[in-house]
C-alpha cells in the first residue's frame, strides 16, 4: 500500500495504490485521520490505482469520513475501479462516502 498526498486547489488529495487490506488499513486510517482532524478539511481519496480493498480497508475510509464530518469537513472518493466501486455501493456506504467517477468532478463538488 502506498499513499501520496497532494493539493488540488483547496482540496487535499490522497492517492492510494496497491492493496487496501487489513494490514494496510491501520496505515490508511492514521494518514487520513491526520488530514480529517483539521477543521473544514476537504479530502478526496483517489482510488484509481487501488488493486483491491477488504472490509477492513473500507472501514478505515468510513472512520476517516466520520472524523472529517465531526470536524466540519468532508471526505469523498473518486476513480474507484469497477469491483471496488461496486463493493462500496453494495455496502451502502456510498451515502456516507460520496463516490465520483473522475477527480475533476469530485474536486468541483466541494464548492
Amino acid at each position: 500500500m502506498d499513499i501520496k498526498i497532494r493539493q488540488v486547489l483547496d482540496v487535499t488529495v490522497a492517492d492510494l495504490s496497491g492493496r487496501l487490506g487489513s494490514h494496510a488499513a491501520g496505515q490508511v486510517n492514521d494518514e487520513l485521520a491526520k488530514l480529517a482532524g483539521g477543521s473544514d478539511a476537504k479530502i478526496l481519496v483517489n482510488l484509481d490505482q487501488l488493486d483491491s480493498m477488504s472490509s477492513a480497508g473500507l472501514h478505515s475510509l468510513v472512520v476517516a469520513a466520520k472524523l472529517a464530518q465531526q470536524s466540519g469537513g468532508l471526505l469523498q472518493l473518486c476513480c474507484a475501479p469497477g469491483p471496488i466501486h461496486d463493493a462500496i455501493e453494495q455496502s451502502g456506504f456510498n451515502s456516507l462516502l460520496p463516490l465520483y467517477h473522475s477527480e475533476t468532478e469530485a474536486v468541483r463538488s466541494f464548492d
